[in-house]
């Protein structure tokens, strides 16, 4: 009776093998489809993403998926992936902006940050010609003078400096202050320098596999008329651009990025303080705590050096201290059993968040079926 089960079994799973063999082989069939739709695209120098383009292909999946009494919800996630795949081609294929002016060779200072290393890349590929060095030191003067663009990703204000005084830096060269955006900084660029500047801050990891939906804050320099190109080649990789003046980017990143910073550090400091074993851990939780974990990894796998200069500005600083009034109110609520407080507290949080709370519930959810399962035994066997 064994060997039968197990021989019909066997054959169960080799039919599965052949749908399995199928679908991968028109996965293979509709990517090629896709490369030749990229290539069309990047001759007619069309845009990567098409937001509703995207919904009406997601929209149609999922009604398919209920005509054959499929989970609408795992269609969805897979054509997701798909497409996520088509956006990753897409940034890779040389799709260049031509404006106006020839843009010459981009320079690019400061070889060791990831966020200058993914621009270059993404140019190169796009057809632009770069030269990437990694110091000013570096720098030939002959090499300065085919340059129409400099990026910046490290040193600004001495690299700055350098490049006025002793180069001389022609002013219809356009500077391009990279992830390194703030008041204080873009104020330097554009008193010091009256040449064409910008500055940009994206808003994602230089380890990105597709920037396609990803967001870049634009904070204007000088000359905005001489950047539109660089701007344009931005929205055409699919990329949304922010434009905020730099008081209302730095208020931006004390909200978002300061404090989210500041968070992910202390939760991993408790966590490490409490001597919590990050295996054990990690094999008894489940995806949605997952995720964040995820998120605090990828936080602590960058430079050092980059979350002090943001951690330890005196805004920053300011501000963490307002969170410490603010923690300390709501510890005395706990302590003192102001439950009353507590549920108006919840209650305001609740319609501050809006609809968006039950959104960001749907979208948990489908980020966390896309989470690995935890490779653990099971704790039940």
């Amino acid at each position: 009776m064994v060997d039968i089960f197990q021989e019909d079994l066997k054959g169960l799973r080799g039919q599965l093998e052949d749908i399995d063999r199928d679908i991968i082989q028109l996965l293979s069939k509709r990517k090629k489809i896709t490369d030749d739709i990229v290539k069309f695209k990047s001759q007619q120098q069309a845009k990567v993403f098409t937001p509703a383009i995207e919904e009406a292909i997601l929209t149609w999946r999922g009604e398919m998926a209920d005509e054959h009494k499929l989970c609408k919800d795992l269609i969805v996630d897979v054509f997701r992936l798909v497409l996520f795949d088509a956006y990753h081609l897409s940034c890779t294929s040389h799709q260049k902006v031509q404006k106006g002016e020839a843009i010459k060779q981009l320079l690019f200072i400061g070889d060791s940050q990831p966020m200058g290393t993914l621009f270059s890349d993404l140019l190169s590929r796009s057809g632009y010609q770069c030269l990437t060095i990694n110091a000013i030191t570096q720098l030939l003067p002959s090499e300065l003078e085919q340059c129409s663009a400099i990026f910046i990703t490290d040193s600004l204000k001495s690299t700055l400096d350098t490049l006025v005084t002793d180069y001389k830096l022609r002013t219809d060269t356009l500077i391009v202050n990279v992830d390194q955006v703030d008041t204080d900084s873009m104020s330097y660029l554009t008193e010091r320098y009256l040449g064409p500047s910008v500055g940009l801050n994206p808003m994602f990891s230089a380890s990105s596999k597709a920037i396609t939906k990803e967001v870049v804050f634009i904070c204007h320099g000088n000359m905005p008329t001489r950047y539109v190109w660089l701007v344009e080649q931005l929205k055409m990789w699919g990329l949304t651009t922010i434009h905020a003046p730099t008081t209302e980017h730095d208020q931006l990143m004390l909200s978002k990025s300061v404090l989210n910073q500041f968070t992910v550090l202390f939760h991993a400091m408790k966590l490490m303080t409490q001597g919590v074993d990050l295996e054990q851990l990690l094999n008894t939780t489940g995806p949605h705590y997952r995720l964040q974990l995820v998120l605090m990894g990828q936080y602590f796998s960058k430079s050092k050096q980059l979350k002090l200069d943001t951690l330890m500005t005196p805004d920053a600083i300011a501000f963490f201290k307002s969170c410490e009034q603010e923690m300390a109110r709501l510890v005395s609520l706990l302590e003192n059993g102001e439950r009353e407080q507590l549920e108006k507290l919840i209650t305001d949080i609740q319609a501050w968040f809006g609809e968006y709370a039950d959104k960001f519930d749907d979208e948990s959810n489908r980020l966390s079926r896309l989470q690995p399962l935890n490779d653990t035994q099971d704790m039940l066997g």
